[in-house]
């Protein structure tokens, strides 16, 4: 006998003394008494739900927090490496100058040389001044070349001090680019703990979600069953 029938006429009662009508009544029972429990327990799964959407909205909300900061330093550390790697293009090509340049120094030093050479033989020798002339000349056009010369010297010290900057720039480049990196492995550890924690809150609560419809059908089922024998009763 049906735990609830046998409990509804109690333990003495025997099938034989219960007519049709008595077990449609037992059935009645058995059906709103099973109705209150379940909807004790949908209101408390939709209880535990709501609080438990909230958590898996915010624990969501933190690994794509997580996961926009990942993608915003991967593209700085990105940059930073093309930078670094523009500045070190340029570094080598200026290097390359300063070596064509480095003639340069010697050109000026015997520019200079000559220079006094001469200047010196117009001051201590008799010379005539059609001589005088031809060396006045020539000290024109050495100090022609000379000029120039120092032109490009000063080139080369601009290129010295673009070699330099260059340097350092490249060094502050590839310095951000680790510290990004750096960044990134710890963000990364983080964003793995927020998923997995999302992982584990949204399966909670499919599995809640899953109970809350079984219990539905179950009330349902018990509510038609119950409409069924009482619209039975009231035909009789």
């Amino acid at each position: 006998m049906d735990e609830h029938i046998r409990q509804f006429f109690g333990d003495e009662v025997s099938i034989d003394t219960i007519d049709r009508r008595d077990i449609i009544q037992a059935l009645i029972v058995r059906h709103s008494r099973q109705i209150e429990p379940l909807k004790e327990e949908i209101a408390s799964l939709k209880k535990e739900m709501e609080s438990l959407e909230t958590e898996v909205k915010s624990t969501r909300s933190r690994r794509d927090e997580v996961n926009t900061r990942v993608m915003d330093l991967k593209q700085t550390r990105r940059v930073l490496h093309e930078l670094a790697n523009e500045k070190r293009r340029e570094f080598f090509l200026l290097i390359e100058k300063l070596d064509d340049l480095e003639k340069i120094d010697h050109e000026i030093d015997d520019f200079n040389s000559r220079l006094d050479k001469l200047e010196w033989e117009i001051q201590t020798t008799r010379i005539t001044a059609s001589d005088e002339k031809v060396l006045i000349k020539s000290m024109r056009e050495i100090y022609s070349r000379l000029t120039e010369a120092n032109v490009e010297a000063q080139k080369k010290l601009g290129i010295e001090e673009r070699v330099r900057s260059l340097s350092r720039e490249i060094g502050e480049n590839l310095a951000g680019a680790q510290s990004r990196h750096e960044e990134l492995l710890t963000l990364a550890a983080a964003s793995d703990v927020h998923h997995d924690e999302f992982l584990a809150k949204n399966s909670h609560f499919s599995e809640l979600r899953i109970r809350l419809r079984r219990a539905e059908r179950r009330i349902a089922t018990h509510r038609e069953s119950l409409e069924y024998w009482k619209g039975w009763v009231e035909g009789q």
